[in-house]
């Protein structure tokens, strides 16, 4: 995959919605906590936000192993790709 793919395009928008600085350039390697301050509230929001926009069931536990864009955008593919 790209980060072209639609996915990833929508994916990080919906980060972008978590985050207070509208100027950080989201890349792959950023933590979302330590690079982009999304703590665990905001990761609960971003949890619920992932799931309704592309009809998928992560689960609170799953989040919680995710650290950086990458795994997040890895988590979101593993769940595209089995439904």
């Amino acid at each position: 995959m790209t980060p072209q793919d639609p996915y990833r395009i929508k994916l990080n928008d919906l980060i972008r919605e978590e985050i207070s600085d509208p100027a950080i350039v989201l890349t792959a390697d950023l933590h979302l906590e330590e690079d982009l301050g999304i703590d665990s509230l905001d990761k609960w929001e971003l949890l619920a936000r992932i799931e309704e926009e592309f009809n998928i069931s992560l689960g609170w536990e799953s989040l919680q192993k995710v650290d950086t864009v990458s795994s997040l955008y890895d988590m979101v593919s593993d769940a595209l790709k089995s439904l």
